[in-house]
């Protein structure tokens, strides 16, 4: 599979990994991020560089980069399509987050040593702008009621997402916020749970589960994503009983090479393609196209992340015309991200996200001194 992809013949000369920290409290129904750890990784050879990203931790500014770069000193001296291949043995026994960081930098190299974008070593030429989302990740009403005007006044109010936490008095309270603010002919909100109304190892009553749903559905909610931990039955039974309102399957799709065996339609509407958990990009891009092939609608969302690896994931989103993308670069948070781009193919700044072809790869340059100065820790192999 993928031949062009792993025949590229240029030699790893090395892997340099930046640990990158982000003050930023975050919170949902398991729990707070008061702030989290990135890595932006690199992979080089003589000529090119490959870029990727995952969060290595939250709430732990002080996490050693001991194990991931243990793994990154296997692939030196190996061949681009060796080292791909290498890392797909791996998906099972080291960190996913690891692997598919390394996964997305190894495709972005392999593009560049083609000098060809890397969605086309997929069999993907064309490309759809896709939207972006409005997040609001927040428990007062009130603020959320100030963030949805935010949303209004900056032109990113086509689609808004906020965070649901198990609560039903709290959730209808956040949705009425929103629907105070944006209306439901010019905006589409949705809603995630993280399973705050069943967790894992409970046995959720889908009948209360669809009640509450019903109800934040005549709020406002046009969709929710994880209202609970569910089998792949109960998800088709409750998104019968709450429609017209989209359910949206994530956590059950974690990590991709396992959800293509089980995922099928009528589980939901709208299916999350989840950067950051997918376990592998290469997987992701395979449960996409089956996701597809039985005729599911797509959605790419996020892991919080705020630098190399947005690029990527808003690239196959606008190949499979997912409805919105959620991985983009966020206004405060991608700041110094953004102060280190040389170059890059896509353009989040406005809303629908677009493409350009710039460059090979997914098309990202960085200015590696300005990200060594201004990163916490650097570890290279």
């Amino acid at each position: 599979m993928y031949e062009k992809l792993m025949s590229v013949g240029s030699r790893i000369e090395g892997v340099t990994l930046y640990l990158v920290n982000v003050d930023d409290m975050r919170k949902f129904s398991f729990g707070v991020w008061r702030n989290r750890q990135h890595v932006f990784a690199v992979v080089r050879t003589r000529n090119c560089a490959g870029y990727g990203e995952n969060i290595i931790s939250v709430n732990t500014p002080d996490i050693p980069l001991d194990e991931w770069k243990a793994h990154s000193r296997v692939f030196t001296g190996l061949t681009v399509g060796q080292a791909i291949r290498r890392l797909r043995t791996e998906r099972d026994s080291w960190d996913c987050h690891y692997v598919e960081m390394l996964e997305m930098a190894l495709i972005d190299l392999a593009g560049k040593e083609l000098g060809c974008p890397a969605m086309s070593l997929f069999g993907f030429d064309d490309y759809a702008n896709v939207d972006g989302v409005f997040v609001i990740l927040d428990d007062d009403p009130e603020h959320v009621r100030a963030l949805a005007r935010e949303a209004a006044g900056s032109g990113m109010s086509k689609i808004v997402k906020v965070k649901l936490f198990g609560d039903e008095g709290l959730d209808l309270a956040i949705v009425e916020s929103v629907r105070s603010v944006l209306s439901r002919t010019d905006t589409l909100l949705i809603g995630d749970v993280n399973t705050g109304y069943g967790r894992e190892g409970e046995a959720a009553d889908i009948c209360a589960v669809s009640q509450t749903l019903r109800r934040l559905y005549d709020a406002g909610l046009d969709g929710c994503e994880d209202p609970a931990f569910l089998s792949v039955k109960q998800w088709t039974e409750l998104q019968s009983m709450v429609d017209p309102l989209s359910l949206i399957p994530d956590y059950i799709l974690r990590p991709s090479r396992r959800a293509i065996a089980t995922v099928q339609s009528g589980m939901g509407k709208v299916f999350n393609i989840h950067p950051g958990s997918a376990g592998s990009v290469i997987d992701a891009i395979e449960l996409a196209r089956h996701i597809r092939a039985f005729g599911g609608e797509l959605m790419v969302g996020d892991d919080s992340l705020i630098g190399p690896a947005c690029t990527v994931w808003q690239q196959i989103a606008m190949v499979f015309r997912a409805r919105w993308v959620e991985a983009v670069e966020k206004p405060r948070d991608s700041s110094f991200f953004r102060s280190c781009i040389v170059s890059i193919n896509t353009d989040s700044l406005s809303n629908p996200v677009t493409y350009e072809p710039k460059t090979g790869g997914f098309g990202l340059i960085l200015d590696e001194e300005r990200l060594s100065a201004g990163c916490l820790s650097r570890a290279e192999v």
